[in-house]
């Protein structure tokens, strides 16, 4: 069994609060990751909310998310009632929506849940992720191969701060 050496915050060898904007993507629904949103939304950053049934059905505009990206940073959840059997569908498509907005844009990520992670990831065509850090217990910063920085977390992880610290450190 191999196992990759244990990392920490200090191991990151990019500056915190590099030039990068950050997009933050919520891809949870519970009410610890909402305070933790409302957190970062007090601190600044713009939150930009999509229709679920709207990015399932392929008819999400990028456009708001693009514009405020275009001055800095963000924060990507999603809103309104879904069937839970097409869950899955939603974060596939919450994939393909995050990789049309970030394309040809240098921009690092936080990503919220497993599943909203791997989707985000795959659909950028994000094929290894080096560990280089970590924000606090549970949030892994990563880094692709061009360049940019990945932090992922679970979905219903942390205390308020959560994502205002993972922001920070990005």
């Amino acid at each position: 069994v191999r196992t990759l050496p244990a990392v920490d915050a200090a191991a990151d060898t990019t500056a915190h609060g590099s030039s990068r904007d950050v997009l933050t993507v919520v891809g949870t629904a519970s009410a610890g990751a909402r305070d933790q949103v409302a957190r970062l939304a007090e601190d600044g950053v713009p939150v930009v909310s999509v229709d679920a049934a709207a990015i399932v059905a392929g008819r999400a505009s990028t456009a708001e998310l693009e514009s405020v990206l275009a001055r800095g940073s963000a924060a990507l959840t999603v809103s309104g009632p879904l069937d839970p059997s097409a869950s899955g569908r939603l974060v596939a498509a919450l994939g393909q929506f995050v990789a049309r907005v970030v394309a040809g844009r240098s921009v690092d990520l936080a990503l919220t849940g497993g599943e909203t992670a791997r989707a985000v990831v795959d659909a950028l065509g994000i094929t290894t992720l080096r560990p280089v850090g970590r924000v606090h217990y549970g949030a892994v910063v990563l880094r692709a191969p061009d360049g940019r920085r990945v932090v992922t977390r679970p979905g219903s992880f942390g205390d308020r701060h959560s994502l205002s610290a993972i922001h920070a450190h990005l």
